[in-house]
């Protein structure tokens, strides 16, 4: 593999790394709150999982794609079709943050799709 190739692997795992620790620092932030959710704390979580979902697009990982672009339907829906972000979403979405992590760390290793 060229240098270019680990370098642009190497920026997949920081920014995937990164991507899902704004996404669970805003979802440990709104336990207990989920009363009265900020418009930009789901917007916050929206684009995350959005920046997470567009890199493994762009290395080809389809399948770590799709997951990423599930997470992103469910938070559309709380920011676009007005539904609550209870505690069962809010406990999904810490889920989906947990694999999407595992699926970053097995991709960034392998260079393949899980």
């Amino acid at each position: 593999m060229s240098d270019e190739m680990d370098e642009i692997w190497a920026l997949y795992a920081d920014d995937g790394a990164q991507a899902l620790d704004a996404m669970e620092a805003t979802l440990l932030a709104l336990e207990g709150a989920l009363d009265t959710v900020p418009s930009g704390s789901v917007a916050a979580l929206f684009r995350a999982v959005h920046t997470f979902k567009g890199n493994s697009r762009v290395l080809g990982l389809s399948v770590v794609e799709s997951r990423a672009h599930l997470a992103e339907d469910l938070i559309g829906l709380v920011r676009d079709a007005g539904v609550p972000l209870d505690a069962e979403i809010h406990y999904i979405l810490l889920e989906v943050t947990a694999t999407l992590r595992v699926m970053l760390e097995t991709t960034a290793a392998t260079h393949a799709d899980v």
